[in-house]
This record gives structure tokens, C-alpha cells and sequence, in this order.
């Protein structure tokens, strides 16, 4: 959910409850690396290491370039790119040394087509076809 969403994180707290499930609910920005190194923290002494981790974070600020400000142009980096970071590094080490570990990294149709603005065609808009060649695991497998 959206990081400011509450009203949904509470709904989807329940949802996994009333199948059985077990959930922690905890409210970070994926772009704050500090509070995201708190949450894995949180997160393994509650169920142990984490072994899959779906990356799908990101925003929009819709605007060509020379509209955009640099509070919008900040705020996109860093949801859409400083989190890919912030939430793949923690958690590298550990799924070395355990040699498994999964990391799907989901980003948008515009880092393959652009859209012709600034936050879809910019940096870091095709990172999932990279990022697997900085810390490959024996037996892995890779999907783009």
C-alpha cells in the first residue's frame, strides 16, 4: 500500500488474519534507508530471513522535464530508484550466505517504451534486466 495509505494497510492486516496468516503491518518509506533497515529488522526477528522480496514501489509526477520541480523530480528518484537500493541491499548478504533467496523487481511499461515524460524514460527505468549480475546465487534462476 501506499505509505500514507493507513485505512488500507489495516484492510490488508485483516484480510491476511482472517485466512490464518500471519502479518506485521509496519509503516516505512522505501526511500528512507535507515527506516528500511529497521523494518527487515522487525520483519526477521517476527518470522526469520527473508527469502522472497517483490520490489514494486513507485510513483508518478507527471510532467515533461522542464515542468517538473526538483521536489517532484526528488520524490520520484527516490521512490523509484533509491528504493531499489534501499530494499535489495539488506536483504543480498543474507540470501548469499543461505545461497537462496529470491528478489522479483517489477518496474513499469514505460522504462520498455517511454512515454515521452521525464519520470518513466529517466534513470534507473530498465534496472531488472541489470541488477541480477551484482550478486548471482548457484542454482539461480532469472526472469525478466
Amino acid at each position: 500500500h501506499r505509505f500514507d495509505d493507513d485505512a488500507g494497510a489495516a484492510d490488508t492486516e485483516a484480510a491476511v488474519r482472517s485466512t490464518g496468516g500471519e502479518v506485521l503491518a509496519i509503516r516505512a518509506s522505501v526511500g528512507d534507508a535507515v527506516a528500511i533497515d529497521a523494518a527487515f529488522s522487525m520483519v526477521e526477528d517476527s518470522f526469520g530471513p527473508v527469502e522472497l522480496l517483490v520490489n514494486n514501489a513507485g510513483i508518478t509526477r507527471d510532467g515533461f522535464f522542464h515542468k517538473m520541480t526538483p521536489e517532484q523530480w526528488n520524490a520520484v528518484i527516490n521512490t523509484n530508484l533509491n528504493s531499489l537500493f534501499n530494499m535489495c541491499r539488506p536483504l543480498v548478504e543474507g540470501m548469499r550466505n543461505r545461497n537462496f533467496g529470491r528478489i522479483i523487481i517489477i518496474s513499469s511499461i514505460g522504462g520498455l517504451r517511454g512515454s515521452g515524460r521525464t519520470e518513466h524514460d529517466g534513470p534507473g527505468c530498465n534496472h531488472d534486466k541489470s541488477l541480477h549480475l551484482g550478486f548471482p546465487l548457484a542454482g539461480h534462476t532469472h526472469a525478466v
